[in-house]
């Protein structure tokens, strides 16, 4: 039997034989795609709930070191937001310049075959310096990093991810809403890997009309059995 004539007579088994391979490649192409940092709170509670998902790979090498290096700016722990939007993660009237922020939670970071704990964020409103979004604050941004409880070093070309949720004392009305990129445009590399940073406020929920009514009938309820109770007792 000839491969024309054999591919017409199974056309779905061999179209199936295509289509995996190039399914599996973009599965892995997404799931490689970048680091993510969601962040959740409520206005006026002072606290956020920090999320970790993602892999990357390391496009240089670096160290990411730990709370006790000080406070400041280091190209192997630190994204800079650079670029377009103007580089601002925080309000305006924010002004947190080279601070470490505690993690309350687990939130691990694994690259090549090392795994640390991170324990802090590293923040920096440059805008809050002094430097305008409109013209060299797109240069010298907001900038991103993280500590680790033990210095870890990395080469270029290893795989990097990071996971866990932990909760962080800063109100998420100290920051933008949205998603940010955060691509280290200001050094031409990305680190130990790109990522996307999305702050969400998280509304009070509200009960629905169907739970009030079973609320107010349950009182009902309640209200008649003690009537009953009490007129029985009289009696």
């Amino acid at each position: 039997t000839s491969p024309l004539r054999h591919f017409a007579t199974s056309p779905l088994r061999h179209a199936s034989r295509l289509v995996t391979p190039v399914l599996l490649a973009l599965a892995c192409a997404t799931a490689n795609a970048a680091l993510i940092v969601k962040v959740e709170g409520t206005k006026g509670s002072g606290q956020t709930t920090w999320s970790f998902s993602g892999s990357d790979a390391a496009a240089r090498n670096g160290t990411i070191r730990t709370s006790q290096s000080g406070k400041n700016f280091s190209s192997g722990d630190t994204f800079d937001r650079a670029g377009s939007g103007g580089g601002d993660y925080f309000i305006a009237d924010q002004s947190i310049q080279n601070v470490l922020v505690a993690l309350s939670g687990t939130v691990e970071l694994t690259i090549g075959s090392q795994t640390r704990s991170i324990t802090h964020l590293f923040l920096d409103s440059d805008r809050g310096f002094g430097f305008p979004s409109t013209d060299i604050g797109r240069v010298f941004a907001d900038d991103f990093g993280i500590r680790v409880n033990e210095a870890l070093n990395y080469t270029n070309g290893q795989s990097s991810a990071w996971s866990g949720i932990a909760t962080v004392n800063l109100d998420i009305g100290k920051f933008l809403l949205g998603t940010h990129t955060f691509p280290s445009i200001l050094f031409v590399e990305r680190y130990f890997g790109t990522f996307t940073i999305t702050f969400s406020e998280r509304t009070a929920a509200v009960a629905e009309p169907g739970s009030l009514s079973l609320l107010a009938l349950a009182l009902a309820g309640l209200g008649f059995s003690r009537k009953l109770t009490s007129d029985r007792s009289r009696a």
